[in-house]
């Protein structure tokens, strides 16, 4: 419910977007419904926060990844269960090669509602938050919002 199964090849085409991004040394592990990624590597977990284009530690190894994503904190700080449970209820199910995505991105100010969610394919969705995220790196978002409104 929470997770999604991308093939490794559309894991590696999705993150090549994510260039900019330090990666290198770090092994996909596990992906969430919402195409954010948990990474081993250098002797940590970390996941990768699409939103925010940043990888934070986790914690140090797989098993404990399972303690934190079975605590309701973790679920909740990682997996954002009550909109997959909304969107699941509202007869969004994800096919396999799709994941969750929000019509506008919580980084151009866009709501983390049921409202502002859509079903994107995995590798549309991980490429295009990528490089999204190089122009914000590259422009202030006042500028890349302006130049949505004209």
């Amino acid at each position: 419910m929470y997770w999604i199964n991308p093939q490794a090849t559309d894991i590696q085409q999705a993150l090549q977007a994510w260039d900019w991004l330090d990666l290198d040394g770090y092994t996909p592990l596990a992906v969430t419904a919402f195409a954010d990624v948990f990474f081993e590597g250098h002797g940590h977990v970390v996941f990768l926060d699409r939103v925010g284009g940043e990888l934070h530690p986790v914690c140090a190894n797989q098993q404990e990844l399972k303690l934190v994503l079975e605590s309701e904190e973790g679920q909740d700080h990682y997996l954002m269960p009550s909109l997959v449970e909304q969107a699941q209820e509202r007869g969004m199910q994800l096919n396999p090669g799709f994941c969750y995505d929000f019509l506008t991105s919580p980084r151009l100010n866009g709501p983390v509602t049921i409202e502002n969610l859509c079903i994107r394919g995995f590798v549309e969705s991980l490429q295009q938050t990528g490089e999204l995220l190089a122009q914000l790196r590259r422009q202030p978002l006042s500028s890349l919002l302006s130049m949505l409104e004209s």
